[in-house]
């Protein structure tokens, strides 16, 4: 399933600003990532695919992947500054309860804090707003769907 970052959630409060040693990216900063990101050293493909999730009666996406949802904040920030989208490809999975853990966010998962206030590295983090995820809800996504068709169309006459 292909979404935007700015369509996905945290579901922490706050992140570790390195990636741990059991990852492709072993101690490296998510800042150094996102400058490596920019800078063209990585791909999005890089990255394993963010896993997304639906709490029990809420329609909105969260990740458990916070990190890397991290970076694709601030790159889709980066490509809407160059007229770009960005949608990633996404593992949809089942909300279960062991993911209580991760889900302490205290401002409805639009941002995260740094863990112990480290510095997440790099340098375009500094200087580039990250996007804030925004809930749309499903029928407003069809009728602005339906919206384009038709603005599609007449284009096509």
């Amino acid at each position: 399933m292909l979404l935007k970052p700015s369509e996905i959630f945290y579901s922490q409060h706050h992140i570790s600003t390195t990636f741990g040693k059991s990852t492709d990216h072993r101690f490296q900063d998510i800042g150094s990532a996102l400058d490596d990101l920019i800078n063209g050293k990585l791909s999005v493909t890089s990255f394993p695919q963010i896993k997304v999730t639906k709490r029990p009666g809420e329609n909105k996406w969260y990740t458990i992947s916070n990190r890397r949802l991290w970076i694709f904040h601030h790159y889709e920030a980066y490509l809407r500054g160059r007229g770009e989208t960005l949608k990633i490809e996404v593992d949809v999975v089942e909300y279960c309860f062991s993911f209580i853990r991760y889900f302490n966010s205290t401002n409805g998962g639009t941002s995260v804090t740094y863990f112990r206030n480290r510095n997440p590295g790099g340098i375009y983090w500094q200087i580039i707003t990250p996007v804030v995820p925004k809930y749309v809800e499903p029928e407003q996504q069809e009728q602005h769907l339906d919206a384009l068709t038709r603005a599609c169309a007449s284009l096509a006459l």
